[in-house]
């Protein structure tokens, strides 16, 4: 087995838009749309590996990544596991069936994760306390649990996991988990370290908004509550083009990942901006789960990030 596996896996209303009342109605009220909430490509601090890593416009597009990049973050970070003293990496050329398919369950199309075998001298019991015990410097513990796996029908194997976060993520990066799983093995311990990272792409030139290039955006708001209706308000106004535009601008392209449930949609808003000349209008659906569709005249764009 070489130093380290790979498992690649391909796998929310606007931000700062609210609902508020307008003339006895309740429509979107563009206007007081605001950065307020809206992380920009410097707002999170960046641990040190990970400055060269990310990449970033100077117009201001949201920071992005690479898989190579990625990568390469994903391999540096391994290292810094907290393991029991003693613990000896072991260099497998068949990894044993119960080592598989542990790591991190994310399914995305912009994800790398990688892993190590370690062995050690103690029991699992004792070799999970010290894991769960002992984080990386600047991580926190974000989630634990356990399983068995089935050997012949039979439960074997009982395992434990423990995952860590980045106490920030850095710009660039929309997810980063240490997940350490510890398994009994003859009377020792096998433990499995995985590092699972997922990026922000870059996203599509198409579709960075240029205020100036519309004469008016209309808002269509469908509720879906126990009396469904549809409302519609077009606002000309050139603060709140320009405020709406710098929103969507800001937000990161998705990475495609792809979530067991969604909240309860109770609203779901469609935005038109309608153009000056001859240029395609510009059609974001946002539907309440974790992202925005972007149409660009008849084609559409890669999905944008919705963080609420």
């Amino acid at each position: 087995m070489s130093d380290d596996h790979g498992n690649d896996e391909p796998g929310q209303q606007p931000r700062g838009l609210a609902a508020l009342a307008y003339s006895g109605l309740v429509v979107v009220s563009l206007a007081a749309v605001t950065l307020t909430g809206v992380t920009g490509a410097d707002a999170a601090p960046r641990l040190g590996v990970l400055t060269p890593l990310t990449h970033s416009a100077d117009s201001g597009t949201p920071a992005h990544s690479t898989r190579a990049a990625s990568l390469k973050l994903a391999r540096q970070l391994l290292k810094e596991a907290v393991l029991p003293p003693g613990s000896a990496e072991l260099h497998l050329t068949t990894l044993p069936k119960v080592l598989r398919g542990l790591g991190d369950g994310s399914v995305s199309f912009h994800k790398i994760d990688i892993f190590k075998v370690f062995w050690d001298r103690q029991v699992a019991k004792n070799a999970y306390s010290y894991v769960n015990k002992h984080h990386p410097k600047g991580w926190v513990r974000e989630s634990s649990g356990s399983s068995y796996r089935l050997v012949h029908g039979k439960r074997h194997y009982f395992d434990q996991q423990v995952t860590y976060q980045p106490r920030r993520l850095p710009a660039g990066f929309d997810q980063i988990d240490l997940q350490l799983s510890v398994l009994r093995h003859h009377g020792h311990s096998w433990i499995r370290a995985d590092l699972m990272v997922i990026w922000y792409p870059r996203r599509s030139a198409a579709e960075e908004l240029i205020a100036s290039h519309f004469r008016s955006v209309t808002a269509r708001i469908y509720r879906y509550n126990e009396k469904p209706h549809h409302m519609r308000r077009t606002f000309r106004q050139r603060a709140i083009i320009e405020r709406l535009s710098k929103v969507l601008n800001s937000a990161e392209a998705s990475p495609g990942t792809s979530f067991i449930s969604c909240p309860l949609i109770d609203i779901t808003y469609t935005l038109t901006f309608a153009p000056v000349r001859h240029q395609g209008k510009v059609t974001v659906q946002v539907d309440g789960c974790y992202s925005m569709s972007i149409k660009v005249g008849q084609h559409w764009q890669p999905a944008l990030v919705d963080n609420g």
